[in-house]
């Protein structure tokens, strides 16, 4: 019985740890991609090795980041992303080493996946105006106050401690 429960609560959590999501296939290359709301668990799927792949083999700029581990706590990101992109393939693991690096919360970041016409699952991306991804928008106290958008201008580390400096605290 003990077993039987145990393998519930582990189906439950595999199944919910994507959030509002949906696994459907890319119509351009008939692959696997993820649409609406997930957590970064998601990206555990092996459908989406490219996300361990970049994650590992990154190498954040520790110079760029220095003392912004004390700041950015008191910012949102929401990140739109296509998991048939190859920008948000390469961009997005990239960023969540960042955070893991300055200890980011996941709370204080949302990835929303979207399709070829940038549309998520639901509602999730309405008006926010995405032409391209990955887009990666910054909230300070819930207004935005600056995007990265496909590329970052020099690298995200730069471009991020960029952007969250014009916010006067």
């Amino acid at each position: 019985m003990k077993l039987f429960f145990a393998i519930i609560v582990l189906f439950s959590q595999i199944v919910f740890s994507q959030g509002k999501s949906e696994l459907t296939t890319d119509e351009k290359t008939g692959k696997p991609m993820l649409i609406g709301e997930v957590t970064r668990e998601a990206f555990q799927d092996t459908n989406f090795m490219w996300f361990d792949n970049e994650y590992s083999e990154y190498r954040v700029d520790a110079a760029a980041i220095n003392g912004l581990d004390e700041k950015i706590s008191k910012f949102n990101f929401k990140i739109i992303l296509g998991t048939w992109c190859e920008d948000s393939q390469m961009f997005v693991p990239r960023l969540l080493k960042i955070f893991d690096t300055l200890n980011v919360p996941g709370k204080n970041y949302s990835l929303i996946c979207v399709d070829r016409e940038k549309e998520g699952l639901t509602n999730e991306v309405n008006n926010l105006d995405i032409q391209l991804v990955p887009t990666i928008i910054i909230y300070f106290e819930d207004v935005e106050i600056g995007r990265i958008v496909e590329s970052p201008q020099e690298n995200l580390e730069k471009d991020i401690v960029r952007l969250i400096a014009k916010q006067k605290f």
